[in-house]
């Protein structure tokens, strides 16, 4: 079997398993780094679209990490839309 089919599957699965709203969940950061394991797993797969939206996801869950801002700055670079790279980063 294909690992990208599977790891694709994994990440729905533990994505479908956080409730929205939840008295678990204290913060955005378990949320937050779930949409940025699709954003590598897509990434990987060549889909850089995808990847943009997850890495939007990541960067509205937590608006204040420069890290991810970064990251979603090199993922608009490496899809050509370079004008977009440079307004997430400033």
């Amino acid at each position: 079997m294909n690992g990208s089919y599977w790891d694709r599957r994994a990440w729905y699965a533990l994505a479908a398993s956080i409730p929205e709203h939840s008295d678990l969940l204290v913060d955005n950061n378990f949320p937050a780094n779930v949409a940025h394991g699709r954003v590598r797993a897509y990434y990987r797969l060549g889909d850089n679209g995808r990847a943009i939206d997850f890495e939007s996801q990541a960067a509205r869950l937590l608006p204040g990490n420069a890290d991810i801002w970064r990251q979603f700055g090199d993922l608009y670079d490496s899809a050509g839309q370079h004008a977009q790279a440079e307004q997430v980063r400033a």
